[in-house]
């Protein structure tokens, strides 16, 4: 197995965005693309390395970049700006990101915003799923996550249970 990355620049709507592709370049036949959403901050080495754990299940990961290729936060104001951007603008939000595996105690998204985007999705007909992780807060799968006065919490037993919901998932959808 030889691991392969290298950054891709892409275009939509009003950006233009640079994502890392990865994939295992010892597989030759076509495989499923799985895209990995950064958090706030933009796309970093957290969100590239899940890519490359994907890659290693056999798939292409994909870390995207939600908010443009010169996006990538340095402070809570500049990441906050952009993540409220987007917010504002559901349809363009939409476009960007569309699947949720969620701490239930997340302050970031309490369950009554969970509920909605449930609501949300049935509404557009999607054929969707949540799963909510008791106990768990915002950022509950990576590990430098430790700022519970914000929220973001690292929590081992949620961040393993849905790495196996993924995988699960993403069998079933690429049988």
């Amino acid at each position: 197995m030889s691991i392969q990355s290298r950054l891709i620049e892409y275009g939509g709507g009003k950006n233009t965005f640079e994502g890392m592709l990865v994939w295992d370049d010892a597989v030759t036949e076509p495989r499923p693309g799985v895209l990995v959403a950064h958090t706030i901050r933009g796309r970093t080495g957290f969100e590239e390395g899940k890519a490359r754990d994907l890659a290693e299940l056999g798939y292409v990961g994909f870390a995207l970049d939600v908010y443009g290729q010169s996006e990538i936060g340095s402070d809570d104001a500049n990441t906050r700006a952009n993540m409220d951007a987007l917010k504002s603008d559901r349809s363009d939000l939409q476009e960007r990101l569309n699947l949720a595996l969620h701490g239930w105690d997340d302050p970031l998204a309490t369950p009554d915003k969970v509920v909605a985007l449930g609501e949300e999705l049935s509404e557009l007909g999607a054929d969707w799923q949540i799963h909510g992780y008791g106990k768990t807060m915002h950022a509950f799968t990576n590990p430098s996550a430790n700022d519970m006065e914000r929220g973001t919490v690292y929590d081992a037993a949620a961040d393993r249970r849905s790495w196996i919901a993924m995988k699960n998932f993403l069998a079933e959808q690429f049988k």
